[in-house]
């Protein structure tokens, strides 16, 4: 598949899934044993990582415009062949022997499977007419994708190989449950941030946002007049694609009314349209958390609420899964709760969670939270060191400019009726 023009792929008709489970099956009846488990994986992640692929490419269909309509060059076809030619030897020269094949269907992306793999994507991607960047983006989504293809597979032939369920145990439909659960939430919810609608007006967010620009805070929690000015998105992606820095928490202030509650709200859909499952938003809005517990987790879980947080206790455990919380409006806990001793605990939740997650494999998470600088006066000094902290700071004439010209728009297809409007 990957020898043809991807613009092939990206309509190919062929049942992938099917293709697998039917020959794992006719092995099984017509040998009557058991296929082996590294046979099994080697096939099913096959067609699994292709299945994923088709899915995405069928969700992102404007990139179909950016391939030619050129098959794999010669490099990249000796690559697949070799791959293959590896796969038939059932693992031993590629070293998937029955432990590799185990922490395969464990966890997919983070396989040895999933490096070749990838490597061969990746330079498909790029010969058809991805750059650099785009084209590891890509991959790395098709490979965090894999494994519900691949959970759906076994879970079609599990009577034909009962030792994978005895590998998966009954987690094969609690997975499949959750995926379904945290598309719907995004679909649900994140998808439609952007577009509602601004007060009782006819228009939505999307229609007049434009990105605004950050600058770093200092210790004192200034902004540094001296500091880069940085387009506030790309600041975010920077940060969340550095590994260097999954031990930070991405810190934005700024005065009411300044655009950081909108900015959660575009950011979160362009991270589930551009990242996700890289990264899986989730946006809590401060303000209607209800309850905080000693134990953040459960915080978060309570925040949440959604199937895939209350079916599954270890949720943020699942190297599956890997979260973006959007935690909006710190100051609205000096609100809600009086002191400013409960935000500076609440800080130091955040600080420890991110910490931790960066030094467990099991948890990659990343949190991003805002509010307003008024709240943190009394215990500035006393703030967690790993915040990677920059206010926004006001609009410069291109981005001012940019916001006119948004209105204009606005005005031109949604002009105020009459008795909205009021002459001097």
């Amino acid at each position: 598949m990957l020898n043809s023009p991807l613009v092939h792929v990206a309509g190919a008709a062929l049942p992938f899934v099917s293709i697998a489970t039917g020959i794992l099956t006719f092995i099984a009846e017509k040998t009557k044993k058991e296929p082996t488990l590294e046979m099994c994986v080697a096939l099913v992640s096959q067609a699994a990582y292709l299945e994923s692929l088709r899915q995405f490419l069928k969700a992102n269909p404007t990139l179909k415009d950016k391939f030619d309509d050129t098959p794999a060059s010669k490099t990249v076809t000796q690559k697949i062949q070799k791959l293959g030619e590896k796969l038939e030897l059932h693992g031993e020269e590629f070293e998937l022997d029955e432990g590799e094949a185990e922490k395969t269907l464990v966890c997919f992306h983070d396989s040895k499977l999933a490096k070749v793999f990838n490597a061969i994507l990746c330079a498909r991607l790029q010969e058809a007419g991805l750059q650099d960047e785009e084209a590891k983006t890509v991959t790395e989504r098709v490979s965090r994708s894999t494994h519900r293809y691949m959970k759906r597979t076994f879970a079609e032939v599990r009577e034909s190989v009962p030792r994978l369920a005895a590998i998966y145990g009954d987690g094969w439909q609690r997975d499949l449950e959750a995926y379904i659960s945290i598309d719907k939430y995004l679909k649900d919810v994140i998808a439609k941030q952007p577009k509602e609608k601004v007060f009782d007006e006819d228009f939505c967010f999307q229609d007049i946002y434009v990105p605004l620009e950050v600058k770093s805070v200092n210790k004192d929690g200034e902004v540094d007049e001296y500091a880069n000015v940085q387009n506030i998105k790309h600041w975010a992606e920077k940060l969340l694609r550095d590994e260097n820095k999954k031990g930070q928490v991405l810190f934005i202030q700024a005065g009411s009314g300044r655009g950081k509650s909108v900015f959660c709200r575009m950011f979160a859909d362009w991270v589930r349209r551009v990242l996700h499952p890289i990264y899986t938003p989730i946006l809590i809005r401060l303000r209607d958390v209800k309850t905080f517990e000693k134990d953040f987790d459960k915080t978060l879980g309570a925040a949440v609420g959604w199937d895939f947080v209350t079916n599954d206790s270890g949720w943020l455990t699942d190297r599956n899964t890997r979260f973006l919380f959007l935690l909006d409006g710190f100051d609205e806990l000096l609100l809600e709760r009086g002191a400013s001793n409960d935000l500076k605990l609440f800080l130091e939740q955040v600080a420890l969670f991110q910490k931790r997650a960066a030094e467990n494999s099991e948890r990659g998470h990343r949190m991003l939270i805002t509010g307003r600088p008024l709240a943190l006066y009394g215990i500035e000094r006393l703030m967690p060191t790993n915040l990677e902290r920059v206010g926004i700071i006001p609009m410069s004439e291109p981005i001012q400019k940019q916001w006119f010209e948004k209105w204009e728009e606005v005005i031109d297809k949604y002009p105020p009726p009459p008795e909205k409007i009021k002459l001097d």
